[in-house]
């Protein structure tokens, strides 16, 4: 379907390949470029930048190659705590807090 994307848009797309028999190489690699031909659009800033290529390697259940390992989660490890800087809001409504940020990891 023909998609239009804003300024500073993204959208993800999940692509299947299936290399053809006999094929013995490792990775695969994939581009794509903005065609403005095919858009209708003018040209617009350094068309230098118009075309991006990712690779993925080719894996099989049981690699060890550590580019077919999953990407380690990352976490946050933060404590955060809320206390009261004095015990009782002023007459007009206003509370103060202390609010404490700890990397605890």
């Amino acid at each position: 379907p023909v998609t239009t994307l804003n300024p500073g848009a993204s959208v993800n797309l999940k692509l299947g390949f299936k290399p053809a028999a006999g094929w013995q190489g490792g990775m695969l690699r994939n581009c794509a470029a903005y065609d403005y031909h095919a858009s209708g659009k003018p040209l617009f800033g350094s068309q230098q930048n118009d075309r991006a290529c990712a690779s993925i390697p080719i894996c099989r259940r049981g690699d060890r190659d550590p580019r077919c390992q999953p990407p380690v989660e990352k976490k946050v490890d933060l404590i955060l705590k809320k206390r009261a800087r004095t015990p009782v809001c002023t007459p007009d409504g206003i509370c103060t807090f202390v609010i404490d940020i700890i990397n605890n990891g």
